[in-house]
């Protein structure tokens, strides 16, 4: 083992270190490691409702019914989508919710959240088995926020369409996917997504049998990984 003090020549140097006695298993445990330490804390939802809420959100939904308010309709039924989803964890209630949602918000013309709902689906989709039909609505989604110049968005998504592709089997569209998404988000710097596309970078690579390529990716996003670390206040990193 090896450390190295905390100054900006040593972590250039990471990635000189960093996988020169790894063996391919102990790599793949280490990129494993690393992904849950780094995504674990990272999965909170931005929409969830809380329980208290709940209550409220019934009556808005009765009194949307009485009216029929359909903007009202989409929205309850959306957030009721979220507390089961993340609450309950009743996925198949909180599909059916975001379904009902999906239909009021495209009565409404409500393009932005019907393409939110959207992208739910699309996953959902990948969870079940349905890769051609989630691809199919990645793709539209991408062509949808590249055409409100919203990059960002399309970053992630083009990252969900290379998991919907390595869920299908085809590394290679996988590893391209991949790549678009890197280079969307080089104009953002979104850390996490880098890290994030760092790993499934990595787990193309050995699927693809490119490890070398897996080696370096892996060398580069400990580097990364341990230069956040020594921002944060750590006296340096140490190196295996």
């Amino acid at each position: 083992m090896i450390y190295l003090p905390c100054d900006k020549s040593n972590l250039n140097k990471i990635h000189v270190y960093s996988v020169v006695h790894l063996s391919i298993n102990t790599m793949r445990l280490f990129i494993f490691f690393m992904y849950l330490f780094f995504f674990v804390t990272a999965s909170a939802q931005q929409d969830q409702v809380t329980s208290a809420e709940f209550s409220q959100l019934v009556k808005d939904l009765r009194i949307a019914r009485e009216t029929k308010n359909y903007a009202q309709l989409a929205d309850v039924y959306f957030k009721l989508a979220l507390y089961e989803e993340e609450v309950n964890k009743r996925t198949e209630v909180a599909f059916d919710y975001f379904t009902r949602a999906k239909q009021y918000y495209d009565l409404e013309k409500n393009i932005a959240q019907s393409n939110k709902i959207n992208r739910i689906i699309a996953r959902r989709y990948v969870r079940s088995g349905f890769t051609t039909e989630s691809i199919s609505i990645y793709e539209e989604l991408i062509k949808y926020y590249l055409a409100q110049k919203d990059e960002k968005t399309a970053a992630f998504i083009y990252h969900e369409l290379s998991l919907a592709y390595k869920s299908s089997g085809d590394m290679e569209k996988s590893l391209a996917a991949l790549k678009k998404s890197i280079r969307l988000n080089s104009r953002f710097m979104d850390s996490i997504l880098i890290i994030d596309l760092n790993f499934a970078k990595i787990d193309n690579y050995f699927q693809l049998n490119e490890i070398d390529s897996a080696l370096y990716t892996a060398a580069h996003s400990f580097k990364l990984s341990s230069a956040k670390k020594t921002k944060c206040g750590w006296p340096g990193v140490f190196i295996i």
